[in-house]
This record gives C-alpha cells, sequence and structure tokens, in this order.
C-alpha cells in the first residue's frame, strides 16, 4: 500500500524516467566523469554540473512533446463521454451507483463553466443521490444544474426529480420517526484520542516528556523521559501540507478531505481538483491552488504524490511570505537549520513563518544520494520548474530576477528530496467487498514536522493513527523504559514484508541500512508467528478475537481494547511472541476501529439482500486442472486400463488419485483465494440491511413483502440481545399492523422488548402494542359476531394458509413426502429466499422468525423448528453453511446436511469409537447402494470428479476447522477419511 510507487514504479513516472536514461548514458554520465578526473579545481560542484547539463538539454530537446506536456483545458466531448460511462454504470441493469457518480464528477471537472455538459452530469447526479435516498444532496445536485444552464427541453425531467426528493425528503423523516429508526446513533464508543500526560507547555501537540535528541549513531531522534506504557498517547499533529491520493480525487473534497462525492464542484482552470464547497474552493485557492492549478495535470505524468506534496509546501510556503519571494530568500538565507527545533519552539505563538522553518528543516538525505538518483530529481524539478514559470503566477513573483528564479528551483528540489524522506500517509478504513473485511487504505499523503523527526524500525513501538478529522495520533504499542527512543515504522513492518525486500526499500527511498532487532534478528512476519509459533490454544484464542473483530464493530473493538492493553503491558515485554505479535496487531485494528474514518461508500456496497456472495470456485480449479489434475487423472486412467484386474486394484488407484489432488489443494492456498471466513454477526452489515428494509417500507414504495426480508436479516446478523435487533423486531411490528397480522405484531413488540430496545422509543412500542391488543379484540368480537351469523371472519389474514402452521415435525414430514424418504426434514431452502422461508418446515411466516444464535443464514419460524433443526442437522452445518452456499450452492449445503443428519443420530455427542463406527457402517450401505467400493476412475468424467473431489476437500477442511468433528479427525485419521468419502459419496449422489 505505501510506498507502492517504489516497488512498482519508482518515485517518478516512468515515462520521465525513460526520458532520464537516454540523457544519463547520452550525456551526463560522461560529463560526470570528466569532471572526476579534474577534482582537484576547488570550483567543482557536481549540483551546477548537473543543473548546467540538464538545463542545456532540455533547451535542445522536444521534452514537452515527448512527455506530453500541454495545458490542462476543459473539454465538452471527453466530458460527454465520461457522462456516457456514468449512464451506462447507472442503468437499471448495472445500478453501480458510486462508480456511475465517479463517472460523473469527471464529466463535471472536464466541463466548462455555464455548458449544457455541465448542467446534464449535475442533473444525472441528482438522479443517483434519488435511488441512494439521500435527498438533501438529490436538492443542491438540482440547484446546481440550474444555475448551470440546464436544457429546457430536459427541464422537466429535473423538476420531478425535485418534487420526489422534496416529498420523499418529508416522508422520509415522517416514515424514520415512525419507524422507531433514527439516521444514525451518536457514536457512544469514538471519542477523541487525546494526550495521555500533560502537554508541553509551549508544544501543546506533544506530552512533556519526549524530548529531541541528535548524535552521531541516530541523528535527530525521540527519547521518552519517563516510562511509557503501552496505549499511552504521546503527540497528536495537524499536518502542514496534505495531497489527495489519485484514486481519492473523485470522492473526497480536494482541500479538506471531506467524502463527499455527491456535492463536488469543479475548479474553473483545471480538470484535476474537486470541492465539497465554495468555501473549500477559496480557501485553497488562497492557499496554495493559484500556483499549481495550470500544472496539476502534468504533475501527474512526470512525478506522483511526492511532486505534487512538494509543489503544494512551496506554494504554501509563498503564501506565508504573502507571495513576496525575495522576503523568502532573505529568510532562509539567515537561517541555521540545525538550531532549528520543533519539539521546543513556542507554537502557540508561532507565526507562519516559523512553522514553516520546522517544514524546511527536515532531511533530504541529499549527501547520500547516488548521482544518478540525485540527478533523476533535479531533471523533475527542472521540468515542474519551467511549467510553473510559463503556465502560474510563479512567473510574476519572481519576474526576470535570474536570482529568485534559481530560489524557486533550490526549493522545489529541497521539498522533492524532503517529502520522499519525510511523507506521511493519512488513512480510512475501507470495505472490500471481495474479502468481506474492511481493511486501512490511503487518502492523502501528508508533511508532518513533529512526527518526521521519529526514526525507523521495522518491530516499533510506537503507531501512527489517522483520526477522523485528518490529524494523527501516535500510540505507544510496546513498552518504552525512562531513556528509551521512539520509533516509528516508515510503511516497512517486518509483520508483512520480509528482511531482504525490507533492506532494499529502505536503502533505496530513505538512504540507510536499517539495524532494527527485527532485522539483526530476522523477526518473522504476522501469519508465520501464527502459523509456526502459536500453542492450539493460542491459535483459537487469537482467531476467536479476530472473528469478533474483523466485522469492524466498535462495540467490540470498545470491549477488546482496554484487555488488549493491559495484556501488552503485562506480557507484551516478550515481544515478539504469537500472542504478543497478534495482540499488538489486534490492538492496532481497535484503535482503527474507533478512531479512523470508516467510508460510507463502502455501506452503499453492503446493501444486498445475499448473506456472502458466491465464490468464483470454478477459475481456482480450472487452473489447478489445466496445470495438474489433468495429466494426474490421464495417468490413473492408464493404469487402470493397463493393470487393474480386480475391484481392489482399481480402488487403490482410485485413492492415490484422491490423495494426490487433497495435495494440490492444500499446498496451492486455495482457501486464502476464496477468502473464507467464519460467520460472524456484526453491526455494519445489520444496519445495511435495516436500512434496505426501511427504504422499502417508504410510504412512496409500499414494499412490505421484501421490507420484511430486509428486516429478517437485519435480525439475522444481529447479536442476541442487541438494540440493533430490537430495533428490526419494533420495525418488522410496523409492518405486521399496516398488512393487519396483529397477534404477529404483539409477538414483535414483545420481542423488542427482550431485545434491549432503546428505552427512549418505549413508549411508541407501547402504544402500538396496545393499538394492536385493541384492533385484534375488536376483530375478534366482529368474527365471533358473524360466525354467530354464519358469515365468513372479517379479519384480513394475510396467507390464510400458514396463519396456524402445523408442528414443525408434520410440516417437515409434509415436505420431504414430495422429495422422497430418504429426505425427511433434510430439503434445503432456496438461497434466494433465506429470509423468506423458515429453514426448517419452509413456511412463510416471515412475519416472526427468529434467527439461529450462530450463524446469519438460518432462521426459523418457531422455537420448535429451531429446536427440531437443531437436533437432526443444523448443530454441525451451523459453523459453516454460509461457506457451503458461497463454494456449492444448494448441492453441498444438501450434502452436508446429510451427511449431519446421520451424525445427529446420536442423543448425546459420541466417541470417537463410536463415530467410526457409525462411519464405517454409512459407508458400507453407500457403497450397496452405488457401488462405491467398485468405482474407478475410469467409470467417471475426469473433470467432474476431479471437480467434486476438490470441492469435498475444502467442505473436509471447514468441518474439521468448524465442528466438533475435528478434534475426532486429528485423533483418529481414519474418522477424517471415511468422512471425506461420505461427503464425497453425497455430492456426487446430489449432484445426480
Amino acid at each position: 500500500m505505501a510506498n507502492k510507487y517504489l516497488l512498482n514504479e519508482g518515485v517518478h513516472m516512468p515515462t520521465v524516467t525513460g526520458l532520464f536514461q537516454e540523457m544519463w548514458e547520452s550525456t551526463i554520465k560522461g560529463k560526470l566523469e570528466e569532471a572526476d578526473k579534474k577534482k582537484s579545481d576547488n570550483n567543482y560542484s557536481v549540483v551546477q554540473l548537473l543543473l548546467h547539463e540538464i538545463g542545456t538539454y532540455l533547451q535542445s530537446n522536444p521534452y514537452r512533446e515527448r512527455l506530453f506536456l500541454h495545458p490542462d483545458l476543459k473539454d465538452e466531448a471527453r466530458a460527454a463521454v465520461l457522462r456516457t460511462k456514468g449512464n451506462e454504470l447507472f442503468h437499471k441493469r448495472e445500478r453501480k451507483y458510486i462508480a456511475a457518480t465517479v463517472y460523473y464528477n469527471e464529466s463535471i471537472a472536464h466541463s466548462p463553466k455555464g455548458s449544457e455538459v455541465r448542467a446534464i452530469g449535475y442533473g444525472n447526479r441528482a438522479a443517483v443521490c434519488l435511488q441512494l435516498g439521500r435527498y438533501e444532496d438529490c436538492l443542491a445536485n438540482v440547484r446546481l444544474a440550474r444555475e448551470s444552464n440546464y436544457p429546457a427541453a430536459l427541464m422537466g425531467k429535473l423538476t420531478m426529480r425535485e418534487v420526489a426528493a422534496q416529498s420523499m425528503q418529508a416522508s422520509a423523516e415522517a416514515a424514520r420517526r415512525f419507524a422507531d429508526d433514527p439516521m444514525e446513533p451518536e457514536d457512544q464508543h469514538a471519542q477523541e484520542l487525546k494526550l495521555s500526560y500533560p502537554a508541553h507547555p509551549t508544544v501543546p501537540q506533544r506530552v512533556a516528556d519526549l524530548q529531541l535528541c541528535n548524535n552521531q549513531q541516530y541523528g535527530r531522534h525521540v527519547v521518552a523521559t519517563r516510562q511509557l506504557r503501552v496505549g499511552d498517547v504521546v503527540m497528536v499533529e495537524k499536518p502542514y501540507a496534505t495531497v489527495l491520493s489519485d484514486h481519492m480525487k473523485r470522492v473526497r473534497c480536494a482541500f479538506c478531505h471531506a467524502e463527499e462525492p455527491f456535492l463536488l464542484i469543479p475548479c474553473e482552470e483545471c480538470t484535476i481538483a474537486m470541492y465539497c464547497s465554495q468555501k473549500c474552493l477559496r480557501a485553497a485557492w488562497q492557499q496554495y491552488h493559484r500556483y499549481e492549478c495550470p500544472i496539476l495535470n502534468d504533475m501527474r505524468t512526470i512525478g506522483t504524490e511526492y511532486l505534487a506534496l512538494a509543489v503544494r509546501t512551496v506554494a504554501i510556503a509563498l503564501a506565508s511570505f504573502d507571495h513576496d519571494l525575495e522576503a523568502l530568500r532573505a529568510h532562509l538565507s539567515h537561517l541555521d537549520v540545525s538550531k532549528v527545533n520543533a519539539f521546543e519552539m513556542d507554537w502557540r505563538a508561532a507565526s507562519p513563518k516559523a512553522v514553516y522553518e520546522t517544514v524546511y528543516s527536515l532531511a533530504t538525505n541529499q549527501r547520500k544520494r547516488g548521482r544518478k538518483d540525485f540527478a533523476l530529481n533535479v531533471l523533475v524539478a527542472m521540468i515542474t520548474h519551467k511549467l510553473l514559470l510559463k503556465r502560474t503566477p510563479a512567473a510574476q513573483v519572481c519576474g526576470a530576477d535570474p536570482i529568485l528564479r534559481k530560489t524557486l528551483l533550490n526549493l522545489l528540489l529541497h521539498h522533492l528530496q524532503s517529502t520522499i524522506v519525510n511523507h506521511q500517509f493519512l488513512h480510512y478504513m475501507d470495505y472490500l467487498a471481495e474479502q468481506d473485511v474492511y481493511e486501512p487504505d490511503e487518502y492523502a499523503i501528508a508533511c508532518f514536522p513533529l512526527l518526521s523527526m521519529l526514526n525507523h524500525s521495522c518491530a516499533p513501538n510506537v503507531k501512527r493513527i489517522t483520526m477522523r478529522d485528518g490529524r494523527c495520533a501516535l500510540v505507544v504499542t510496546r513498552q518504552i523504559a525512562d531513556g528509551g527512543q521512539l520509533f516509528d515504522h516508515y510503511d516497512v513492518h517486518h509483520w508483512m514484508i520480509p528482511r531482504k525486500q525490507r533492506q532494499k526499500i529502505l536503502k533505496q527511498l530513505y538512504k540507510f541500512t536499517c539495524e532494527c532487532e527485527a532485522c539483526v534478528k530476522d523477526y518473522d512476519s504476522l501469519l508465520g508467528f501464527v502459523d509456526k509459533y502459536a500453542t492450539p490454544v493460542e491459535f483459537m484464542l487469537t482467531g476467536s478475537i479476530n472473528d469478533r473483530l474483523v466485522v469492524h464493530s466498535e462495540e467490540e473493538a470498545f470491549k477488546w481494547l482496554p484487555l488488549l492493553r493491559d495484556y501488552m503491558n503485562s506480557a507484551g515485554r516478550h515481544y515478539p511472541t504469537s500472542l504478543s505479535v497478534v495482540s499488538m496487531s489486534h490492538m492496532i485494528r481497535c484503535y482503527q476501529i474507533l478512531h479512523t474514518y470508516t467510508s460510507w461508500i463502502s455501506m452503499c456496497r453492503a446493501m444486498d439482500l445475499k448473506p456472502a456472495g458466491k465464490c468464483n470456485l470454478l477459475a481456482p480449479f480450472e487452473k489447478l486442472w489445466q496445470s495438474k489434475i489433468k495429466y494426474l487423472a490421464e495417468h490413473a486412467l492408464s493404469i487402470c486400463l493397463a493393470s487393474c484386474t480386480t475391484s481392489t486394484d482399481a480402488q487403490r488407484v482410485r485413492e492415490r488419485f484422491v490423495d494426490q489432488i487433497i495435495i494440490l489443494v492444500r499446498s496451492g492456498g486455495i482457501r486464502d483465494q476464496l477468502n473464507l471466513a467464519p460467520d460472524v454477526k456484526g453491526h455494519v452489515a445489520a444496519l445495511a440491511y435495516r436500512a434496505q428494509g426501511t427504504a422499502l417500507y417508504h410510504p412512496r414504495v409500499c414494499n412490505y413483502i421484501e421490507a420484511l426480508k430486509y428486516f429478517n436479516a437485519s435480525i439475522a446478523h444481529t447479536e442476541l440481545n442487541s438494540v440493533d435487533r430490537g430495533i428490526a423486531y419494533a420495525n418488522r411490528s410496523i409492518v405486521c399492523m399496516e398488512l393487519h397480522q396483529y397477534e404477529d405484531c404483539v409477538v414483535n413488540v414483545r420481542l423488542a422488548r427482550a431485545s434491549n430496545y432503546p428505552v427512549r422509543f418505549l413508549p411508541k412500542l407501547a402504544a402500538r402494542e396496545a393499538r394492536a391488543q385493541h384492533a385484534l379484540q375488536r376483530v375478534r368480537t366482529i368474527n365471533a359476531r358473524k360466525q354467530k351469523n354464519g358469515h365468513r371472519s372479517a379479519e384480513r389474514n394475510w396467507q390464510q394458509q400458514e396463519k396456524k402452521p402445523p408442528t414443525a415435525a408434520n410440516g417437515a414430514e409434509e415436505l420431504s413426502t414430495k422429495l422422497g424418504p430418504h429426505l425427511h426434514g433434510l430439503a434445503v431452502v432456496e438461497y434466494e429466499h433465506l429470509y423468506a422461508r423458515c429453514n426448517y418446515c419452509h413456511s412463510r411466516r416471515l412475519f416472526t422468525f427468529i434467527p439461529c444464535e450462530g450463524c446469519t443464514v438460518a432462521m426459523f419460524c418457531s422455537v420448535a423448528c429451531l429446536t427440531e433443526a437443531y437436533r437432526k442437522y443444523h448443530r454441525y452445518e451451523c459453523g459453516l453453511v454460509r461457506d457451503l452456499w458461497r463454494i456449492g450452492g444448494a448441492g453441498a449445503v444438501t450434502a452436508f446436511r446429510r451427511v449431519a443428519a446421520e451424525l445427529a443420530s446420536f442423543p448425546d455427542v459420541p466417541s470417537s469409537a463410536e463415530y467410526l463406527e457409525l462411519f464405517v457402517a454409512m459407508k458400507g450401505y453407500c457403497a450397496v447402494a452405488d457401488g462405491l467400493e467398485g468405482a474407478t476412475v475410469q467409470e467417471n468424467d475426469h473433470r467432474q470428479l476431479s471437480y467434486r473431489i476438490f470441492l469435498t476437500d475444502i467442505i473436509h477442511q471447514l468441518m474439521v476447522e468448524r465442528t466438533v468433528l475435528g478434534f475426532c479427525c486429528i485423533e483418529d485419521p481414519r474418522i477424517s477419511r471415511l468422512l471425506f468419502e461420505l461427503i464425497l459419496y453425497y455430492l456426487t449422489s446430489c449432484a445426480d
């Protein structure tokens, strides 16, 4: 993530490095060699030589044409093309609203002010907002579209969107109050990180117990003047300058970095910068954007975010000196960098000029750089310098004065090298839909004067936590003794990167050879510590904590953080042990969950009724089939045809073939590719489902049955007795009232009360219960009167036949008579009906579904059905049924459910010997039924059989990891083998 430019492309873009390589070989290399022979000349200067030679080369060669450098102009034709791409993503076949918004923003940024193209872009963005229920943003875009000369022919459509948004905004507020579903409850856990000890009297960003030291071994470094404990916050700093990452420029404001993709407005002079408001636009222009605006697009061609941050730092410095470059030059000429101490200066009274001194004094490592590396930086600085003088107000600031022009070039070169060494990344928590997890990702690159004083270690004792307001907090992660040095990591950590690669990165980017404890002792990676050194108890404990944190629950993070801090303070001194390493990673994740901004865009991606997207199992199998399994199958078939004379020989060949596929699957990292994780209930998914259900319940939609499915999905994803579950039950009771299901309404009210329903909403719940009971009593009175007179019941009964369903056993038996006696009670609910049918009897009483507390995909119409399902099969499938759906669909679920039903035939948990006896009997039955003992490779389609073995092994691994059978399989390998054969048999029979 960080240092990705170095690993993939280098600090600068390939276009400029290609030009430099040609220049180096043809001119500069030879000139430097000639100069080396004249070292006795006192006037010899490598810097002056490089400036002269590179300047001469640029004057005599068309570098602008070669690098495609040109003014950044608005283009209506390109804006129209971008808008068309957005329309394709917005179409009802795709419905990728966030991706469509990114294209609409690109179109708006490329369109001229007051053009119809821009107006239509705003109008289309309003349509996205309407679809996502962001009515206030929709109205803002309607206003922007009108101000941008929206076409008169389309004005009716825009007006309709405006009226719909106004109406739905008012209705949504009323519906939200009625549905007891507040917008977003105030976060009771996420409090602002504050310093753990008294702040320094003149440096409020840090605690008083830190000191900046300087010596020959470490250079400038920070030490503690007291013992620091794990969890102590010792610094909270605001960045001097930031630059938004390129992949965020159409999602976040370029100035304040707020995530407002539906409100972004463009800079009128370039196609890159977009802002969330006119206020941010004006502030950016005053502080720095006037200098970078005309060349932003070209800076992306010749450099990365490092160059952009360097130019922005120079622009802010100019603004600090009232755009007087001569004053800036004079100030720096009298500045003694060695005496600048950001840890001691008075920040409370510091002027912008004094603050800039702390940035200017940051290390550049120029003397440590090789000549070729330094020459490349000079080339990039000179090209940027020429662009600034040609297109920006820097030409007026410098005038014709060669000294000022050289000063500007020196500043660019100085801050370019300083940025490469001292940059930091600002992070947010992003939802990765493919892995169904949250991970930190960078949204901006920044410069911090104080944090930059920390030295690097691949096994650091502090961690930078990006806070929601863009500040960075420094948290102690390992105990630091009095006089001990604070070590950060420069985005190079032994947890993720091997020592050899770490050394290469640090040498190439920061110009030093790391001799930290992790490099000297060659610490293993995070996964290595878990896999190689963790005991079974430690593995289970850390896995349990990870399962709770991976769902990104603030409640879980708030609960586990103090426990992990206490453990690290007591046992963390033994770092690195498997438990201390994993505990530290969990503790850092807790801080990120509680204090780092979580992207709301990921919430939009989560609004999908399906509990988990299906895995693409065919892709890894196809790769394995083409590379190895196909050859093994043909080889096994040739052996059978050539030398197998009995069924025993054929069975031996078959078993060898199965073993070879198992080895391939388990050694090829297939499980990691599929991202199969334990099925854990989580606040984020529950909230997303509930929000979608509320939208479907809306008075203008009134899709009550679909709303019920989403409320059921929300209930299934909530933990027992959680507030989220209570609110979902209450919302379900409202739907029951709308459908005149008064009995079910009362049931849901009672369930809501039992699930810690918010106290402030209890009066509404009580009033609804009273109305339902009153209506129910009135209907019963009317029914009794009409039945007495021979009339039909007056009560509206939704799906009458299921109002009083049969018992769980009878319902399942009635269903199994259609499917055959061998599937008694084991029928599988269709994937799309998981939250609309009972998992056991398949009834549609979705008004009163209750969830299984161990998974998120099974719901039951009554406690009787839940009990019967758990007794017959669900206790074995509960931990892996979601992943069974993902990897094998209904066939895999049905196959494993039949195995689970046989296992559940014991009244109690049997011993390994009893399991073995059962499996031997089952295998004998299967052999008689389908000739399993005599099955050979040649009797099956090779590819189909191989795929079933492939799928069986993955299911078998999940079963061993997540069910009680795992202990028995470890204790007796024969049980493991028999279970594998039985799953394979049932997969084959279900497919047939």
